[in-house]
């Protein structure tokens, strides 16, 4: 018994038309399998890909167990909701305060909102410090937290304007945020519109700060990332800085000392932060 031609045609193509899908998927998936990726993973093989209102809070992939036993324990300290003492669960706040919780300001992880409950004041005495001062480290020093000459704290408020308080303590002061614009235009004509913070601080017997204290307003920072920084090592950064852009490229850094806590001595800061005038 034979089979006509017109039968063996569309069973050929049909086989053709099937090896060609199976050798595209192939190819796709072995392009995906060695070939690096086109575009380059914020935070590499630790990168959670999640766009949620949680997506911050989620734990880097590739955690051993004992690890994923930390990340849950941190959640729990960083959420916990501290109440005055006595109490069996999380005593001990107050009698001042600036929230009860980490997380009250760091929400989910992220970025804080610059709103009273959230934005932090730093405050301190205006000061121009003397050649002299300024030469020696001991007496000067850019961080603002460092209790020295150039940052005096202010009487009645240390470095810090702490806004809440537990029942029969006063706060510090009353801060209340309101919202400047200021209008202007680019080059080429196109006008804009900026808005700004300022916050209106009254102490507890309802008078203004005194001018010549210097204020700076804080937005709570993210938190997540923090490893990621930590393992830039500080050497790398310093080469990379290129304060005068030699290379020029266009980019020019300046890596910021900062004083360290914990080693009570400058080192280099992850973290920029600086005092403005009120």
């Amino acid at each position: 018994m034979s089979v006509s031609l017109r039968q063996e045609q569309p069973k050929k193509w049909f086989v053709l038309l099937a090896l060609f899908v199976v050798a595209a998927i192939a190819g796709i998936f072995l392009s995906r399998l060695f070939q690096p990726n086109a575009s380059p993973l914020a935070g590499g093989k630790t990168t959670v890909f999640n766009r949620t209102s949680s997506a911050y809070e989620q734990p880097a992939s590739g955690l051993t167990e004992e690890e994923m036993k930390q990340h849950r324990q941190g959640d729990r300290a960083f959420d916990a909701v501290f109440v005055t003492a006595p109490a069996q669960v999380n005593p001990g706040l107050g009698p001042l305060f600036n929230n009860s919780s980490c997380g009250g300001c760091h929400l989910r992880d992220g970025r804080g909102m610059p709103e009273t409950g959230q934005l932090i004041v730093r405050v301190s005495n205006s000061q121009k410090p003397t050649a002299k001062s300024a030469a020696d480290p001991a007496k000067f020093h850019s961080e603002g937290s460092v209790e020295i000459e150039n940052t005096p704290p202010v009487p009645g408020l240390g470095n810090q304007i702490q806004d809440n308080s537990i029942f029969g303590h006063i706060p510090k002061a009353r801060v209340n945020l309101e919202w400047q614009e200021t209008e202007g235009q680019y080059g080429d004509g196109t006008p804009y519109q900026l808005r700004s913070p300022k916050a209106d601080i009254a102490l507890p017997d309802g008078k203004p700060l005194a001018k010549e204290i210097l204020t700076s307003l804080r937005v709570p920072p993210p938190v997540f990332g923090l490893g990621l920084l930590e393992a830039i090592p500080e050497q790398t950064i310093w080469d990379l800085a290129d304060p005068e852009d030699k290379n020029r490229d266009g980019i020019s850094g300046r890596p910021n000392e900062a004083w360290d806590v914990v080693t009570k001595s400058t080192a280099l800061g992850r973290f920029r932060q600086t005092n403005a005038r009120k």
